[in-house]
């Protein structure tokens, strides 16, 4: 993004960077609204695809993640996930009881890298926030995910610097279906649309809009767990 008068961005401009806006954390959930119960725990294989869509431009490339969650109590899990894009820290806590017919739950996620060399670096924080909902049908569930999501970049190079933040809306559908006493399967679709951008470079900060298009994601969770 380039700093100065800001006009609205392009989203082929974020579009050509997506996998450092997407790496840290993932666009989907790959899991049930409910929270897994003490003791409990959940191994989660995620391939995926990832996509960007504007009008006049489209990316897609392939995207693979490793997550894992505990119940530290029956409302709440701690995890975290370690993907093709870098490394998140999540929890999540539930509203409601595990039973309950439409279970309900938020989370939060937290992923970030760093890179330096040569008086140069770039660092990149991304969070997280989702609602879940459950809709039970039968010993199956659809998830649905409202979400927000804020990126943080920061760069500096020969004693100057810059930083960007990046916040969109977006949200997630999954089924999880279970194949067997510890086996799920959540296929699921997830999408953010960027709604705000705001970036500093020297004494310069200003706040702009973010035009069409939408950042997407499908894929399959595989779930394997110890539990009720």
């Amino acid at each position: 993004v380039a700093f100065g008068p800001f006009p609205k961005v392009p989203m082929r401009l974020f579009l050509a960077v997506l996998p450092w806006l997407t790496g840290c954390a993932t666009l989907g959930t790959f899991q049930s609204a409910e929270t897994v119960g003490q003791g409990n725990w959940e191994v989660g294989i995620e391939p995926s695809m990832w996509g960007g869509i504007a009008a006049d431009t489209t990316v897609l490339y392939p995207h693979a993640a490793v997550s894992a969650r505990v119940g530290l109590s029956d409302r709440f899990d701690i995890g975290g996930r370690v993907g093709s894009g870098g490394v998140e820290a999540n929890a999540k806590l539930g509203l409601t009881d595990r039973d309950a017919d439409v279970p309900i739950s938020v989370g939060a996620g937290v992923g970030g890298m760093a890179v330096g060399a040569a008086g140069s670096s770039v660092s990149i924080l991304a969070v997280h926030v989702p609602v879940l909902f459950g809709i039970r049908t039968g010993e199956n569930q659809l998830v649905l995910g409202p979400k927000v999501h804020v990126y943080s970049f920061g760069a500096s190079s020969g004693g100057s610097a810059a930083s960007a933040a990046l916040w969109s809306l977006g949200g997630s559908v999954g089924y999880v279906a279970g194949v067997g006493p510890t086996v799920k399967l959540v296929p699921e679709l997830a999408f953010a649309l960027p709604v705000l951008a705001a970036g500093s470079a020297g004494t310069t900060t200003d706040t702009i809009g973010v035009s069409d298009g939408a950042l997407l994601q499908v894929g399959l969770g595989i779930v394997i767990g110890r539990g009720d």
